[in-house]
This record gives structure tokens, C-alpha cells and sequence, in this order.
């Protein structure tokens, strides 16, 4: 796990859980632009996988400017219009 953080260059955080499990969290849109989906044009999914990407990408466009957002008091909470996209966007 220690190698797949290295090989992203993140400032990941390993934890380690049960005797014989380690999670590994990446993340950050920084990450996912630069370096997760780099990676996969390089050395592409096949199969389920890759419409599992090409659904994650879809949902990264909706993401990129804060319309989807709405002010709530001092938080931001997803417009509803927005989830129900994602929502059909990942069961497609």
C-alpha cells in the first residue's frame, strides 16, 4: 500500500485495521486530475471498470465549479437537482 501512495505522489494516509488489513485514502480533485485519471489513459480498464471510470468522470464534470452547491447558514449542501444527476448518472 505503501508503494500505491509513493506511485501517486500523495499525501495519502495508511491505516492500519485488523491484523492482516491496511486502508490506503487518496484523494483530493487535485488527484484525481493530475495523476488517477492520467494513469488510466495511460494504462486503460477494461470492461465494467471502465464504464465505472468513464461514470466517475461524468460526475467529475458536474463537480468542477461549486453550482452544485448551495449556501445553507455557515455550510454548503448539494442542490437536489445535482444528486438525482449523480444518482442517474452511476445507476446508468
Amino acid at each position: 500500500m505503501e508503494s500505491i501512495a509513493k506511485y501517486f505522489e500523495s499525501q495519502s494516509k495508511l491505516y492500519s485495521g485488523r491484523t492482516n488489513d491496511i486502508q490506503i485514502n487518496i484523494g483530493g480533485v487535485q488527484l484525481w486530475d493530475n495523476v488517477i485519471f492520467r494513469h488510466f489513459e495511460r494504462y486503460p480498464l477494461y470492461g465494467n471498470k471502465k464504464l465505472k471510470l468513464y461514470k466517475l468522470l461524468s460526475i467529475r464534470e458536474l463537480k468542477r465549479n461549486s453550482k452544485h452547491l448551495i449556501q445553507v447558514g455557515k455550510y454548503r449542501k448539494w442542490k437536489s437537482y445535482y444528486k438525482l444527476r449523480i444518482i442517474e448518472i452511476w445507476e446508468s
